[in-house]
Formats: C-alpha cells, sequence, structure tokens
C-alpha cells in the first residue's frame, strides 16, 4: 500500500526543519541576549561618565563699589554769652581815725651824685653813663630823714661797678643798703689805654637822700 510508504520518508524533513528553526531561534535569541548586555553596559558607562564629568562654572561676584558718603559739616557750636553777674555794693570798711584813701607819698631823692675830688687825684675820677637813682627808704620818709652815704668802688674792663664799699654815711644803718643796689647798675665808660679796657680802682662817690620841702 502507498500510505505506509509515504510516512517513513516524511518524518526526518520535519525533524529537520525543527531542529534548524530551534537552532536559530537559539541565534537569535542568544544574539539578542548579547546585544541587550552590551547595551545595558553602553549605558551604564555613558551614565557613570556623565556623573563623573560635571562642568563646574565658577561664578566670580563682582566686588561692589561702595559710594562715597557725604561728610557733613558738624553743626556750627552756639556760644551762650556768659551771664552778667551783678557787682555788689561794697559795704564801707573804714576804721574811725584810718582813711582808705591813705598812700603815703615817698619823695624822690635829691639826687646829688657829687663825686669828692679831694680824695682823689682830678685825673682818676671817671664819669659814669648810665646812672640809677636809689630808691627811698619808706621808713625814712616816713619819718622824715635825711641823709648821705659815701662810697667806694672798682670799674672793671667792661665798665661795670664792682667791689662796692660803704666809706660814711650820715645817719648810718639807713640809706647804705639802697645806695649800694643803685650804684652796682651804674654803667661806666671803660678806659683804652694803648688800644687794651683796663681796670679803674679806687672810685669814689657819694650818694644824698633829700625829701623834697
Amino acid at each position: 500500500m502507498k500510505t505506509a510508504n509515504i510516512m517513513p520518508e516524511s518524518i526526518p524533513q520535519n525533524f529537520i526543519k525543527v531542529f534548524t528553526f530551534s537552532i536559530l531561534a537559539s541565534a537569535v535569541t542568544f544574539g539578542l541576549f548579547v546585544l541587550m548586555d552590551t547595551l545595558t553596559r553602553i549605558d551604564e558607562t555613558t551614565k557613570a561618565e556623565q556623573a563623573t564629568y560635571i562642568p563646574i562654572v565658577a561664578v566670580m561676584e563682582e566686588p561692589r563699589l561702595e559710594e562715597p558718603r557725604e561728610t557733613l559739616p558738624a553743626p556750627p557750636e552756639l556760644l551762650i554769652p556768659p551771664e552778667r553777674t551783678r557787682a555788689e555794693p561794697v559795704q564801707n570798711t573804714e576804721v574811725p581815725g584810718i582813711g582808705t584813701n591813705y598812700n603815703p607819698a615817698i619823695p624822690k631823692s635829691d639826687f646829688g651824685t657829687e663825686t669828692l675830688q679831694s680824695f682823689m687825684p682830678s685825673d682818676n675820677n671817671a664819669m659814669p653813663i648810665v646812672r640809677v637813682e636809689p630808691k627811698y627808704p619808706v621808713e625814712a620818709a616816713r619819718e622824715g630823714i635825711e641823709g648821705w652815704v659815701k662810697l667806694s668802688f672798682d670799674i672793671n674792663s667792661l665798665g661795670q661797678v664792682e667791689n662796692v664799699r660803704v666809706l660814711d654815711a650820715e645817719p648810718t644803718r639807713v640809706f647804705e643798703r639802697e645806695a649800694k643796689r643803685a650804684l652796682l647798675r651804674w654803667k661806666y665808660k671803660a678806659k683804652v689805654i694803648e688800644g687794651k679796657a683796663i681796670r679803674q680802682s679806687g672810685q669814689v662817690v657819694m650818694l644824698s637822700f633829700n625829701l623834697d620841702s
């Protein structure tokens, strides 16, 4: 019979087709798996690179320029005038018998400066260029005492008075102090011999103290 002969020949051909399709399907499946794995790795690598290389942009802030502040002038000080104090009337404190206008008049001395010619040669007398009047002692003026003082002194090379000594006085211990003070302030012209100033010793002068009449 023809039916029994056809079945054995068709079985191997179907098996070959199925086997071939299985191999192709496995190859396609494996290829897809490899492709998916490769794509996954590439995607992860790209993400890692993107995460690693992050661009950093530094923004520099511009310095702020402070505007100059206008300095206002200080307000002028108010000058407050001082309060005027009223002068209180001065009470009269006069003591009976003593006036407040008491002003003892000290008379000027009658300045008779006489150089005693009898005590020395006339060529040895020096004439002063500056003379200072002695002060009249207050106690002597109150008591109306008059007198004179005779003094001896030296003149140095500069014309200054030195070594003042009291030779005589009338009355004593009244006018000597003021007479010496005044004489020490006198100035003389220096004596020059052969172009050299020399010392003059043994000069004598008498100062008179007289009250005005």
